[in-house]
């Protein structure tokens, strides 16, 4: 059985009933280890947030399941959601580590996980058009914790 993390993401309304959860697979059952981002990854997603209208910041992550580790601070995580001009959905959770360091801990959905693992490029041409080319996507998500 896979690894999973699961995020619940802030609902409309206060309160449980609308929240939601999404199970982002390990990295590490995907692509055999963490991968880490350099800083210019999200200094990339932040300018482009700023300058494209489809790049959209939001602050609703409630709560985060690690797989092995009992307690998070959900401050040091984000997640990166985007919907591509064809309607394929990609989600990945990111943890800051020490000294600008980003760790890609999970992966987000199921189809675009087995696409990776059929095909590592695959992976490589989507986190390339999430920063090189924004008129790929329909919408990309920059979601942090609530606080």
């Amino acid at each position: 059985m896979a690894k999973n993390w699961v995020v619940t993401f802030e609902g409309e309304k206060p309160g449980p009933a609308d929240d939601f959860s999404l199970k982002f697979i390990d990295t590490r059952e995907v692509l055999g280890s963490y991968v880490e981002f350099k800083p210019i990854f999200m200094e990339k997603i932040v300018e482009l947030v700023n300058k494209e209208k489809h790049y959209n910041p939001i602050k609703n992550i409630k709560k985060i399941e690690s797989p092995e580790i009992a307690e998070l601070d959900i401050k040091n995580f984000w997640v990166i959601l985007g919907t591509d001009n064809e309607g394929r959905k990609i989600g990945l959770l990111l943890a800051s580590l020490e000294g600008e360091k980003q760790l890609l801990c999970g992966i987000w959905p199921p189809p675009f996980v087995e696409a990776i693992k059929d095909n590592r490029e695959i992976f490589d041409v989507f986190i390339g058009a999430l920063i090189e080319k924004p008129e790929f996507w329909r919408e990309v998500w920059a979601v942090i914790a609530t606080e």
